[in-house]
């Protein structure tokens, strides 16, 4: 009766206004799971009005999993996604997993934020096994009287939901001098998690702290000195969008963008010092083909916010701006391209990237195949005067 209850509550009650119209119910396993156990699920998308509507999930889903005083934090994988756009009274589906806390047991509701949807999942515990200490540290915060998270945990979950990637990650190496390239980035939002959606003005939940590191390693040299090194802290602000099925050019759709105040500096001093400060806005667009494939354009149009005293001619091979295109399918080989045009047209760049998802079940690890060639001038600070021509190879963690 109970499990009846919970499934009448999600089918009437779970994101009613999702995506324009489009309801949404999660449907979990009948049969007891066990801890440590890779349970599938489906989120059931249903579209009751009479036109067409787009069904466009996060790219993420946060869950928990709520047992009697007990609270389990757990991601949602998605394994196949819905179609893009669903008819007038059909329905489509996603369907997703995730891992059973080693310490979970008993009967739990499983609560996916966006879209809101429960489900209940009993969880049975192996005869004989125990809850370990350590487990419960890993994955259980306790629930108060009145139903709340502790401070201490409520501050973990905050931070490591507003702590994301943002630009790619990877480690990649080459024949020619220097050898080696490798860059990191992430982003964090400064106000709000996914609990105070809707609470707080959008502006606020749309700001970032970013940091970007991109090096230039002369790994196969005496002493493996760094050729040169460019570090980008930057404060922004993101909208990013579901918006329309499509623009009605070219079926072209609207994603978002992102405005940003940005420093770099290769952190020298002397004659090898290289700083500048700009402002940039990156709107993005792009297209689905269907079947996972698609096509995004991100331009990124910046001026420079003051004197260019360290590199004077800089506007001359960097310009004011930068124009990515990507084609690929989400799931599988991605091909970009990263141009720039210098202010006098002729100290132009190019930078091709092609990735393929790899995957090592023996060792657990997931990455991509990353290849990387670059021509032309600006791929570093020191020597952006220089023209530069290599290809690189190595692996990807973020595309």
């Amino acid at each position: 009766m109970y499990r009846f209850l919970m499934v009448l509550f999600a089918a009437f009650s779970a994101a009613a206004m999702y995506a324009q119209g489009i309801t949404a119910t999660l449907v979990a396993p009948q049969e007891a799971v066990t801890p440590r156990a890779h349970v599938e699920v489906n989120l059931v998308l249903l579209n009751p009005g009479t036109e067409a509507t787009r069904a466009a999930l996060p790219m993420e889903l946060h869950a928990r999993l709520v047992g009697e005083g007990r609270v389990w934090q757990i991601p949602i994988v998605i394994k196949t996604t819905p179609v893009p756009v669903i008819s007038a009274g059909s329905f489509s589906q996603a369907t997703c997993y995730f891992v059973v806390p080693e310490d979970a047991a008993g009967r739990l509701v499983l609560e996916i934020e966006d879209p809101l949807v429960r489900a209940v999942v009993d969880v049975k515990r192996p005869e004989g096994q125990e809850t370990t200490a350590d487990s419960n540290k890993t994955f259980s915060a306790p629930l108060t009287n009145s139903g709340r998270v502790p401070a201490l945990a409520q501050f973990h979950r905050v931070f490591s939901e507003n702590i994301s990637t943002h630009l790619p990650i990877y480690f990649i190496f080459g024949p020619k001098k220097p050898a080696a390239k490798f860059q990191f980035s992430f982003k964090y939002r400064l106000y709000g998690d996914k609990s105070t959606a809707g609470t707080l003005n959008p502006p606020l939940r749309g700001l970032y702290v970013g940091y970007t590191q991109r090096s230039i390693w002369d790994i196969t040299s005496y002493s493996s000195p760094f050729y040169d090194t460019s570090y980008m802290p930057e404060l922004m602000f993101e909208s990013l969008t579901a918006g329309p099925a499509t623009t009605g050019f070219l079926g072209l759709k609207w994603y978002g963008y992102q405005a940003s105040l940005q420093h770099e500096s290769n952190g020298r001093d002397g004659n090898s010092s290289r700083s500048l400060n700009l402002f940039y806005v990156r709107p993005m667009i792009g297209r689905d083909f269907g079947d996972n494939w698609m096509f995004m354009f991100t331009p990124k149009l910046f001026v420079y916010v003051d004197n260019l005293s360290d590199n004077p001619e800089l506007t001359r091979y960097r310009g004011y701006g930068e124009y990515l295109m990507t084609l690929g399918r989400k799931n599988g080989w991605s091909l970009s391209a990263l141009g720039r045009i210098g202010s006098h047209f002729d100290r132009g760049s190019i930078q091709l990237d092609f990735s393929y998802p790899l995957r090592i079940t023996y060792l657990n690890f997931a990455s991509y195949l990353l290849v990387q060639y670059f021509d032309g001038y600006g791929e570093s600070l020191v020597g952006y005067t220089e023209r530069s021509r290599v290809v690189r190879a190595g692996f990807s963690l973020v595309r």
